[in-house]
């Protein structure tokens, strides 16, 4: 009997111990925990919390003991709090406890922060029910999160706003951002573009090879993880146009799942290669038009005829510089074509006043392709005035008058001549200018020319194709003012002229006009260099400046030469002298190719008029 109550009181210690010992590891877990734990009973009256309750809330645990736990609730849990238990006590029906949830706290200050909370329900020995709940402070989480939000709204509003294409794609081939630039110019909207797969499948063909290469090259950019310069790539646009885009991509980290994220931007090439092929369908253009140039001036050497070499040059000149002033006035157009009025104007006003023309007709512009050769007819028109129409004489004048029919697609020009030597008849001989006419009008141009030759004198109908001109894109008529020099006096034995041109034809030819007229010659030189070197011996008295001196501008050598007080005339091939005429507007500016003539008198005018450039 006595072993057995000695065996039973051993137990009951045991068991005691155990008690006492499991209940200080929960009362060690409870006053350790970084949680904040509080227990409430069904009255919501907090009957215990541990230190991390005191930490988090800012409350001493002396003070939270006996008052309702709404003291830790921001105020909208604090006012359902009561109707919650109320409720779980009447039904029985959980909605925290043993399920969690995140809710507001309030700091002893008043301050509002994030929790995690977490009930779980007990009863005591004497079957008291309690409540003990765990709280977590997730402010910091939250935080990290908004940061985390901030960022990626950030990174949103950067691409979309982005001024150029670009676009963020994820590993999973998920479309996270796309700027609004790579929208604008695809033409593609943003539900079009959910994912990788709807743009290689849109602006390359999923199908087509091009698309295999951009799914592959986009693999690529993942096994790298590094930026790449992608290269060119031609995308088709929601209208079926087709771009030319650089790409270039480079890793940004990862999402929330951990799928690698990759940016890849591109630069629209496309009005750069176009205006690249431009240039070289220009290069080939002019190549050509250069060619065709040389090939008509051979011919005008070889077909026009004289006895009288000083005629022959007289010929070949005005043949050349009807050709230059067709190029000047297409220049001026931008060669989208040459206004007829102008080409009159540019033709006669080499050779007369206005006082000895009228031009009367709308506004009409020769195609490009035919300007060269209408420019010819124009000027053996008007070359035949001078030598021997209505131009050789004092009183003489033309009228030409041009007119697109109403009924037809042509182009009617009338050339009248009045007041010239008497007519007696069409003549027996045709010279070459005559055939020229006919040739380049009905042979070239596919017209027709007609020529009487009856009182008050010659007049000739020219009928043009419509394939040849154009009744639009000619702007308001502008009057040309053609520099008329007067015959150049007699060279002062001495006066040295300062030749700088750096064709050497050219330079040769200026040498031995210039020469022939009694000038002594500086140079020539080619090289603004070599100008300024000849200058630093001493100032000449005047000088002829190309503006172009092998790609370098003649400016230094014309402002060192104001500077001196010598005169100086751009002898040039851009019209009006181009900047350097801009530069320096008191100086003349003779527009290559130039007659020999009007040479002279410019030179010969800068000694009369004491012109300082």
């Amino acid at each position: 009997m006595a072993t057995d109550f000695n065996l039973m009181a051993d137990t009951l210690d045991i068991r005691d111990r155990t008690l006492q010992s499991t209940s200080e590891q929960y009362r060690a877990v409870f006053e350790s925990a970084v949680d904040a734990m509080v227990v409430i009973g069904e009255d919501g009256v907090i009957r215990s919390c541990n230190p991390a309750t005191a930490r988090m809330f800012g409350h001493a645990p002396e003070d939270l003991l006996g008052r309702n736990v709404r003291v830790l609730m921001g105020d909208a849990q604090a006012a359902a709090h009561d109707g919650y238990v109320e409720a779980y006590l009447r039904t029985g029906v959980r909605r925290i406890i043993g399920i969690g949830r995140e809710v507001e706290g309030r700091r002893a200050d008043g301050a509002p922060f994030p929790l995690e909370l977490s009930i779980a329900q007990w009863r005591d020995s004497s079957g008291e029910r309690f409540f003990t709940g765990i709280m977590r402070d997730i402010s910091a989480r939250r935080n990290a999160e908004r940061r985390e939000a901030a960022e990626r709204d950030r990174l949103r509003r950067v691409v979309d706003g982005a001024p150029f294409p670009a676009m963020v794609h994820s590993e999973a081939g998920e479309i996270l951002h796309v700027s609004r630039a790579w929208l604008d110019i695809t033409g593609y909207t943003r539900g079009e573009l959910a994912n990788v797969r709807d743009w290689i499948d849109r602006a390359y063909g999923g199908d087509a090879p091009e698309g295999a290469v951009v799914r592959s090259d986009i693999e690529r950019l993942y096994a790298l993880d590094r930026p790449i310069d992608e290269g060119e790539y031609v995308i088709r646009t929601a209208s079926g146009r087709r771009r030319t885009w650089a790409f270039r991509s480079a890793p940004i980290g990862a999402d929330e799942t951990g799928h690698r994220l990759v940016v890849s931007m591109a630069a629209d090439m496309t009005e750069r290669r176009d205006g690249e092929e431009r240039i070289k369908l220009l290069m080939r253009e002019v190549d050509h038009r250069a060619k065709n140039a040389l090939m008509v001036v051979q011919s005008i050497v070889q077909l026009s005829r004289s006895e009288d070499p000083a005629e022959f040059t007289r010929a070949v000149e005005g043949r050349i510089q009807a050709m230059a002033r067709a190029h000047s006035v297409l220049a001026s157009a931008r060669w989208s074509g040459a206004d007829l009025r102008r080409l009159l104007l540019e033709e006669l006003l080499a050779r007369a006043g206005e006082e000895s023309f009228r031009l009367s007709g709308p506004p009409v512009s020769i195609r490009p392709e035919a300007s060269q050769a209408v420019s010819l007819a124009l000027h053996e028109l008007a070359t035949n005035a001078v030598k021997h129409g209505a131009l050789s004489h004092p009183v003489g004048r033309v009228e030409v008058v041009w007119s697109p029919p109403e009924v037809g697609n042509t182009l009617c020009l009338w050339w009248q001549e009045i007041g010239g030597p008497e007519i007696l008849g069409e003549p027996t001989r045709q010279g070459f200018g005559s055939v020229l006419l006919r040739q380049v009008i009905e042979g070239q141009l596919g017209g027709a020319l007609e020529l009487y030759w009856a009182a008050p004198g010659l007049a000739c109908l020219i009928t043009l194709p419509e394939d040849t001109w154009q009744g639009s894109g000619v702007g308001g008529t502008v009057t040309i003012h053609q520099p008329q020099w007067a015959p150049a006096p007699p060279a002062i034995p001495g006066r040295r002229i300062l030749v700088a041109e750096d064709e050497a034809l050219t330079a040769m030819a200026l040498q031995q006009l210039l020469e022939g007229a009694g000038y002594v010659v500086l140079g020539p030189v080619g090289r603004v260099e070599d100008a300024l070197d000849l200058l630093r011996s001493g100032p000449p008295d005047a000088a002829v400046l190309d503006v172009n001196l092998f790609g370098a501008t003649v400016d230094p050598v014309a402002s060192a030469l104001e500077d001196m007080g010598v005169p100086f005339v751009f002898c040039t091939g851009y019209q009006g002298g181009g900047v350097a005429g801009e530069r320096h507007p008191r100086a003349p500016v003779l527009v290559k190719p130039v007659n020999a003539n009007n040479l002279l008198g410019a030179v010969g005018g800068l000694f009369d008029s004491g012109a300082a450039g």
